[in-house]
């Protein structure tokens, strides 16, 4: 089975220590969840689902302002939302992307820039049609129009204006870079993180124990 896309929620909250997004998480999907913060000093204390189960960190950036995580699991437990609890109040925002066919994590990539009209980043894939999922966190709102993959989010576009958050996935039939890009009408400073989702056919299929839990 080929590694798909099937959804993504998200949320965003004004200065607090917690951010929780709502998603109904169906057993045995592989989710990725991304989220940013204004700022660049916060570090996380956990990132739980609502029955308490860990996800796993899959690495972040800080830059111009702003910290990108990302966090993850293959084959999930059912659960209906998760939350990332941070070490101080931060404004944040973040996306829960929900896949299937994922046999494990791969590649990382991040980028930042201090003003870009056209935000981009880029993960070198390992094999054919695998995803990569990514989040910017932006220094200001703004309209995105997407140059290289589909946005999930964008929250000017959402109407949400005091927050930032432009989330995109692509895939590719080669191995090899694949970008998430957009373009926007007033340059921004961002931040950007986002992980490569590896197709069970040539990494190797999922591990033993997700089968002997369907």
């Amino acid at each position: 089975m080929a590694v798909a896309y099937v959804s993504e929620a998200h949320n965003d909250a004004g200065s607090s220590t917690t951010l929780t997004v709502t998603k109904t998480i169906n057993a045995g999907e592989d989710i990725v969840f991304c989220f940013a913060e204004t700022g660049t000093g916060t570090t996380i204390t956990s990132v739980l689902d609502n029955n308490s189960v860990a996800y796993s960190a899959l690495g972040d950036l800080a830059g111009n302002s702003t910290h990108t995580w990302c966090y993850g699991k293959i084959d999930a437990p059912a659960a209906t939302s998760l939350t990332v609890t941070f070490s101080q109040a931060v404004v944040k925002n973040g996306t829960v992307f929900a896949f299937t066919g994922v046999s494990a994590f791969g590649n990382t990539g991040s980028a930042t820039s201090a003003s870009s009209s056209n935000p981009s980043m880029s993960i070198t894939t390992q094999e054919a049609d695998n995803y990569i999922a990514c989040l910017f966190g932006q220094g200001d709102t703004a309209a995105a129009t997407a140059q290289n993959g589909t946005i999930r989010v964008n929250n000017f576009n959402l109407n949400q204006g005091s927050r930032f958050n432009t989330s995109i996935t692509n895939t590719a039939a080669s191995p090899g870079s694949v970008t998430c890009s957009y373009t926007i009408g007033t340059a921004r400073s961002y931040t950007a993180f986002g992980v490569e989702l590896r197709n069970p056919a040539a990494a190797g299929g999922k591990p033993w124990y997700a089968y002997a839990q369907q």
